[in-house]
């Protein structure tokens, strides 16, 4: 095989292969980042390129956490949602991490606002 053939080759082999090399991402979220509401949103959405487990899920709010029930049993998926309890007017930060099926480990953050009635953005 000539070397144009082989080099032919080898860069096929290397970008048909992207998504193998690559480490899990948020492709992304609801509620995405920045997002404001009028009515407090009732799950958490999380969409990745890969299937992930969740390891670390918190939703913080007025600096006080709230409560979220995260499985970290449960089986790998490439979408997470997770139900939101009943949120009050505010902003809201989500810290996530999260185990990719390859060991390799993610993890972001995102925030989120609440408005209460009458109340005008700023």
């Amino acid at each position: 095989m000539d070397k144009l053939k082989l080099a032919g080759l080898v860069a096929f082999c290397v970008l048909s292969s992207g998504p193998v090399l690559g480490n899990a991402k948020l492709l992304s979220s609801s509620p995405s980042n920045g997002a404001r509401f009028m009515f407090a949103p009732k799950t958490l959405t999380l969409r990745f390129n890969e299937p992930v487990q969740l390891a670390e899920l918190k939703v913080t709010g007025s600096q006080k956490d709230v409560p979220i029930a995260v499985n970290r049993a449960a089986k790998a998926a490439a979408e997470m949602k997770v139900p939101l309890p009943l949120l009050t007017p505010g902003r809201y930060t989500v810290k996530w991490s999260a185990t990719a099926n390859d060991g390799h480990a993610v993890k972001g953050t995102l925030s989120f606002s609440v408005r209460a009635a009458g109340q005008m953005w700023r």
